[in-house]
């Protein structure tokens, strides 16, 4: 995996063709704390959840579509709620309004997903 110094020197038409998570978690290498993140079990990890994220998102449009009339969304607001409902309801991620500072809400979203070691 690449590090955060290698990432800076790629020219930007391949930088964006790299996997966010891929590259979040290789700015985290060498980090206090870092150390016992599992990069490849949390990439692996945030795989199942797209895969589940997606079938349940086509099933939701498939079933309802977006609906102004009846349920007020768009398109682009179903598919924010089934990303929140399949990560609250499947993957148990919680939203933990009560800690002082970034850092510990973005730990506690990897420990709840699975990438500490």
């Amino acid at each position: 995996m690449l590090d955060w110094r290698q990432l800076a020197q790629l020219p930007t038409e391949i930088l964006v063709r790299r996997r966010l998570d891929e590259i979040h978690l290789a700015c985290a290498v060498d980090l206090p704390g870092s150390e016992g993140i599992d990069i490849q079990g949390c990439t692996g990890k945030i795989d199942e959840y797209v895969a589940w994220v997606r079938r349940y998102t086509d099933h939701c449009l498939a079933k309802n579509g977006p609906d102004p009339d009846r349920l007020g969304e768009t398109e682009a607001q179903t598919r924010m709620r089934c990303l929140i409902t399949v990560l609250w309801q499947g993957a148990g991620l919680r939203y933990y309004p009560g800690m002082k500072d970034n850092h510990s809400r973005v730990a506690a979203a990897y420990w709840t997903l699975g990438c500490w070691k």
